[in-house]
């Protein structure tokens, strides 16, 4: 039974607090979860910045202080060139898998994420409190691999420039700006634009396809590119990224309706997370572009998930989620 756009927030909100542990870790299961649980900081970043815009819409003022405790764990695991790891939970400890799964893109998230939260509660105290060991850590992390044509490689020991990484060091590099402005350091701020608007282009000129009109999802050190269309990841998520996450363009409303014409379908429901995954990375990119009629057909199916009985899985589809159910 479909559910309203209100209490399907107010149910989001819920799963992410249950994942939550005072030090302010998010675990990817619920926190009394008999199995083994883990934390992914790139999933968590991506969770909380949906979460910020549902507090919005529901108005429960009362999970900030959550996210800032997110936030603060975040910034206390760093590592000094401002990477992070993975962690297990398990019996109560939080163990390191000395392992991440980006350099770039967590970053990036992070920077976003932290952004949404001092526009929302205007704790700009707060953010000049993590300058120095949080946003120009995490910047750090971003130029570990950032290239002279704007790209970054997906870490330093895996040279590969993903057009979904870069997409996000796009969003987070112009986070860190934002974020430089407030606090009244134009240096940084004009800097870390510059670059921003160095990799935007670089996507745009670089990792576009003329002849098959689309994007390359991969570029390797030797120029060769990964350009299959056939699956779902990365292929055509990483499309649908660019379209959500980068301004709007004609280049882009052609693209998408080409994918949309392709490739659009989803099943009556969504009983699984890939299903659910397909319908959130679809209806941003149809909120970005204006198509009304395919995001009113998938809130509607959103909507209908029962959030009650189901885990979602990665934490990311909670923050997805409530990004699409909101205009």
């Amino acid at each position: 039974m479909q559910t309203n756009t209100t209490t399907q927030l107010q149910r989001i909100h819920s799963a992410l607090r249950a994942r939550q542990l005072p030090s302010g870790a998010l675990l990817s299961d619920p926190t009394n979860s008999s199995a083994e649980n883990w934390l992914m900081p790139y999933y968590n970043n991506l969770a909380v910045i949906g979460w910020m815009r549902g507090i919005r819409h529901t108005r429960e003022r009362s999970d900030y202080p959550r996210i800032r405790r997110w936030l603060q764990w975040y910034v206390q695991f760093m590592n000094p060139d401002g990477t992070i790891y993975d962690y297990t939970y398990h019996n109560g400890v939080l163990t390191s898998r000395n392992t991440y799964d980006s350099s770039d893109s967590y970053a990036a998230s992070f920077l976003e994420a932290l952004r949404d939260y001092v526009q929302a509660t205007g704790e700009t105290r707060f953010a000049q409190s993590l300058f120095t060991r949080g946003i120009q850590r995490a910047v750090k992390a971003i130029l570990l691999t950032y290239q002279a044509d704007g790209l970054t490689y997906a870490r330093p020991d895996y040279p590969v420039k993903f057009l979904m990484d870069n997409v996000e060091v796009y969003q987070g590099l112009l986070a860190a700006s934002e974020l430089a402005r407030r606090l009244k350091r134009p240096t940084e701020a004009d800097a870390w634009r510059q670059r921003a608007q160095h990799t935007y282009h670089a996507i745009l000129n670089d990792l576009w396809l003329p002849v098959q009109g689309y994007y390359a999802w991969a570029k390797h050190p030797n120029g060769s590119m990964d350009t299959r269309l056939s699956e779902w990841y990365p292929d055509l998520m990483a499309q649908l990224m660019t379209i959500a996450w980068l301004p709007r363009t004609a280049r882009h409303e052609t693209l998408y309706n080409w994918l949309k014409s392709e490739f659009y379908a989803l099943p009556a429901n969504l009983s699984d997370n890939a299903a659910v995954e397909k319908a959130v990375w679809w209806g941003m990119a149809a909120q970005t572009i204006g198509d009304t009629t395919a995001l009113s057909e998938i809130r509607a199916k959103l909507l209908a998930v029962d959030l009650r009985r189901r885990n979602l899985y990665p934490l990311s589809l909670y923050g997805h989620m409530a990004r699409v159910l909101l205009d």
